[in-house]
């Protein structure tokens, strides 16, 4: 069984190279759609958390990493902001409660590789679910994703850190057809103020695609009826030869 990418070995640095926003106005509108209680799964570092929290939105988050986790409590905190936070294995779900909205960002559900725990995640999410309650879980277009993924090296990026730093990360990846996963090395190098490299890190991945047809069959079977599909953020409909991302907004079967 293939292990769930270690991100404690870059939670300290997690927040340098992954500041995007490009999704935070459409999770901010779905959930101040929702007067309830809003549980965001594959948290993190409160990418999304904190400007939901920010926003007043009742929200609980979970995730499996530690160090992640202990960054977006010391955000939460140090911004005066009140969230429960669980570490927790989204495949085995086990809150006292049910959510009016859940949130699956970042297209963090392939993070899980192995398929008998896709189907145990979903029907946590359904059991945990008000029965008005929408579910949104993103993910890659995959033919999208692969045109990245061929065995070459490419750089993520080149960002600056704490104390003029800089970090700089390149990644390779490879597609198992078969299994459907893509699995490679991100690696990670860090320079002083003075262009000195004193660190390397080597973090290990392995995500999931699910096809479009795969995962409306999966969905079914846990439970959901398909709301609505999206491209990407800004509400546009899926068009497999284009589109990003599949966005999916789902409600339990009545």
């Amino acid at each position: 069984m293939i292990e769930p990418i270690k991100f404690d070995i870059v939670a300290d640095i997690y927040d340098y190279y992954v500041q995007a926003d490009f999704d935070l106005e459409f999770f901010l509108n779905e959930a101040n759609k929702t007067n309830g209680k809003v549980l965001e799964l594959t948290s993190g570092t409160g990418r999304v958390s904190v400007p939901l929290l920010k926003a007043g939105i009742d929200l609980t988050c979970v995730d499996y990493s530690e160090q992640m986790l202990a960054v977006l409590e010391k955000k939460v905190r140090e911004n005066g902001l009140v969230c429960a936070i669980h570490k927790m294995d989204i495949a085995e779900l086990s809150l006292r409660r049910k959510y009016d909205l859940f949130l699956i960002p970042f297209n963090s559900l392939s993070e899980i590789t192995d398929r008998e725990k896709h189907r145990q995640t979903l029907t946590g999410v359904a059991e945990h679910l008000t029965d008005t309650g929408v579910f949104i879980c993103t993910m890659h277009n995959p033919g999208k994703r692969l045109k990245t993924v061929d065995r070459l090296v490419r750089q993520m990026g080149d960002y600056r850190i704490e104390g003029e730093g800089r970090l700089i990360i390149q990644y390779v990846f490879n597609y198992d057809q078969d299994s459907q996963i893509v699995s490679g090395n991100q690696f990670y190098e860090i320079y002083d103020q003075h262009h000195k490299l004193i660190e390397k890190r080597i973090l290990d991945v392995n995500f999931y695609l699910f096809h479009k047809a795969e995962f409306e069959t999966l969905i079914k079977q846990c439970g959901f009826a398909v709301i609505d599909l999206y491209g990407d953020y800004h509400y546009s409909p899926f068009e497999e030869a284009n589109s990003p991302y599949l966005i999916w907004k789902l409600k339990k079967k009545s």
